[in-house]
C-alpha cells in the first residue's frame, strides 16, 4: 500500500483493551494498514484477559508502531489517561478495541488539520452487527463549528454527540486535560466539553466521510442504557449533573443541557408506559426521578430550534400522560 509520507503531523491512537480477545487484532490492523505513515498506536491493557494480552503482543511484534502499556486497574478512563500521558503525536484519536477505522480517514484528517488549522476534526460512523449488517448512523457532512456551537452539538446533535471515536484532537488543545475516572457514562462527552472550554476560539471541522466502524458487541457494558445508581437516577442524568456543576454555560448552552436531560428521561418513561420495565420496587425511584426530570426540563424541547416537529409532538404527548397519570 502506498502511504502518505508528507509531514502533516504525527497521529497517536489510544486503544484501551480489556476483554476483546481476538477482535483486537482486527482493530489494530485497521490502524497499522492506514495509508498514512506517521502513526503510533498505544494499546492500554487494563485488567485484560490473557487472550487480549496475547493478541496485543502478537500485533506489537509484527508492527513496531504499536506500543503496549499494562495496568491492573480496569476502566477506559484510566486507560485513556495512561495513553494521553504517553502519547507523542501532534494529533490524538481514540479507538475502542472491538471497533476499527475506515481506510484513509487519518490521511484525510491530516489534510484538514494541515490546511484549515482546526482544533478538532470529526467524521461519520457506521454500526456493524455480528451478522455483517452495516448501517451509517452518523453520516459524514461538511460542517464548521465555533466553541459554543461545538458545546451545543456535543449535548444535543445525534449525528455527533460527545463520542470520542469520531474525533481527532489537536494535542495542543487537550495538553492538560484528562478523563474523569469517577464517571462511568458520558466521560467522553465530559472530555469533549473540557476541550471546548479549554479554548476560547475553538475551531471544529466535520468532514464528509465515514471514518469509524462501531461493532455492536452484545457484551458492551455501555449498551445497557438504563442503569440504576444508589440514588435511583439514570446514569446519564447523573453524568449531566456532574457536567452542569463542572462547567459554566451560556444561556444557549444551558438550554441544550436541558434538552439532553429531557431526552435521557424520555426513554425510561416510554419503556415504563409500554410495560417494558417491570413495576418492581427497585425501578420505582428511577422512574419517579425520570418523571421529575422530564417534567422539569421538557419545555426546552419546544424552545430548541433544532428539535423536529415530531420530537416536539412526542414530548407534548408524554408530558400530558405524565401529568395525568399517577406513577406506581
Amino acid at each position: 500500500m502506498n502511504k502518505d509520507t508528507d509531514k502533516k503531523g504525527k497521529f497517536s491512537i489510544i486503544v484501551p483493551a480489556h476483554s476483546e480477545n481476538e477482535i483486537l487484532t482486527h482493530c489494530l490492523e485497521s490502524l497499522t494498514d492506514q495509508d498514512y505513515d506517521d502513526i503510533e498506536v498505544l494499546v492500554i491493557l487494563n485488567a485484560a484477559t490473557e487472550q487480549t494480552r496475547a493478541a496485543a503482543r502478537k500485533s506489537a511484534e509484527e508492527h513496531p508502531e504499536i506500543k503496549i502499556f499494562d495496568t491492573d486497574v480496569a476502566g477506559v478512563s484510566n486507560a485513556r489517561n495512561i495513553g494521553l500521558e504517553n502519547a507523542t503525536g501532534d494529533f490524538i484519536g481514540f479507538c475502542d478495541a472491538d471497533d476499527w477505522y475506515n481506510q484513509g480517514v487519518i490521511r484525510k484528517a491530516a489534510e484538514v488539520f494541515h490546511s484549515g488549522h482546526s482544533d478538532i476534526v470529526m467524521f461519520g460512523m457506521s454500526c456493524v452487527w455480528p451478522d455483517g449488517k452495516t448501517v451509517d448512523v452518523l453520516k459524514g457532512r461538511n460542517l464548521k463549528l465555533s466553541d459554543e456551537d461545538f458545546v451545543i452539538t456535543i449535548l444535543t446533535d445525534k449525528k455527533i454527540y460527545g463520542y470520542l471515536w469520531n474525533k481527532f484532537f489537536d494535542r495542543k488543545l487537550i495538553k492538560n486535560i484528562l478523563f474523569n475516572d469517577k464517571m462511568t457514562l458520558m466521560e467522553d462527552a465530559e472530555f469533549c466539553l473540557k476541550a471546548a472550554k479549554n479554548n476560547g476560539h475553538l475551531k471544529a471541522d466535520y468532514i464528509n466521510q465515514i471514518g469509524y466502524f462501531y461493532f455492536q458487541n452484545p457484551n458492551r457494558a455501555v449498551d445497557n442504557v438504563i442503569r440504576n445508581s444508589k440514588h435511583g437516577r439514570s446514569g446519564f442524568i447523573e453524568s449531566l449533573d456532574v457536567i452542569a456543576e463542572e462547567f459554566s454555560f451560556s444561556k444557549d448552552e444551558e438550554l441544550a443541557l436541558s434538552v439532553a436531560r429531557t431526552r435521557f428521561a424520555f426513554g425510561p418513561l416510554v419503556m415504563y408506559m409500554q410495560n417494558k420495565i417491570e413495576h418492581k420496587p427497585e425501578f420505582r425511584s428511577m422512574i419517579q426521578n425520570a418523571r421529575h426530570e422530564f417534567l422539569k426540563n421538557c419545555h426546552s424541547i419546544y424552545k430548541f430550534k433544532e428539535c423536529t416537529t415530531s420530537e416536539k409532538l412526542k414530548t407534548f404527548a408524554l408530558e400530558l400522560l405524565m401529568r395525568i397519570r399517577k406513577m406506581e
